[in-house]
């Protein structure tokens, strides 16, 4: 998806991590976040993976170019827990899923241990 200057709501974390490193980042800042095989691939970063992002915004110099007021390692942390959640359903046989698995009480505990209940889903539990 091409990145664009005006506030439209993006659709997703990507679409709008993606927004702001190309608002920020210049092209070979994004490339060196990148394995080296991958980066003459770089060319915005719409090319980025989720996981790309986490290295970009690693480095202190490269954070405080995204003039976020939030603190940077636990910011990572959770875009890292994001990527495992995310890959889990992704590259998992569908037998191997749990119906919990994607509930938003289980991104929630990844990222700060303590998870929000669900009450639809508790609701449904406590049913006989």
């Amino acid at each position: 998806m091409p990145a664009t200057s005006d506030m439209t709501p993006r659709s997703s974390l990507g679409d709008r991590l993606r927004l702001r490193a190309d608002e920020v980042y210049t092209l070979p800042e994004l490339r060196e976040a990148v394995q080296k095989h991958r980066r003459d691939g770089i060319t915005q970063a719409a090319d980025f993976t989720l996981r790309d992002h986490r290295y970009l915004m690693r480095p202190q110099e490269n954070w405080s170019k995204l003039a976020w007021n939030l603190d940077r390692k636990y910011f990572i942390d959770c875009l890292d827990k994001v990527v495992e959640i995310r890959n889990d359903p992704m590259h998992s046989p569908p037998t191997t899923l749990t119906r919990l698995s994607m509930t938003p009480s289980r991104v929630s505990s990844k990222c700060s241990g303590r998870p929000i209940p669900d009450n639809d889903l508790a609701r449904r539990e406590s049913r006989p």
